[in-house]
């Protein structure tokens, strides 16, 4: 299974598709992947967020206070 990636603006502009009364911001979504919580990748000065694994963790299936590696290493 291929990794949704996307950066916290198109992360953001999904999940308000998918869910349009959310109430993540892209403040605390930033803050969230600063954190380590968001599974995610930096690729120069962009954060590349696992879409599947943000749902993982607002849904509850992860344990959102466990810090989240880095997915890969691009480049």
């Amino acid at each position: 299974m291929t990794s949704r990636m996307r950066t916290v603006d198109a992360a953001i502009a999904q999940l308000k598709k998918d869910d349009p009364d959310t109430a993540l911001t892209k403040h605390a979504l930033r803050q969230m992947v600063l954190a380590g919580r968001v599974p995610h990748e930096k690729s120069g000065v962009k954060y590349l967020i696992n879409y599947d694994g943000l749902l993982d963790v607002l849904s509850g299936k992860c344990n959102k206070t466990e810090s989240h590696p880095r997915i890969s290493r691009i480049g």
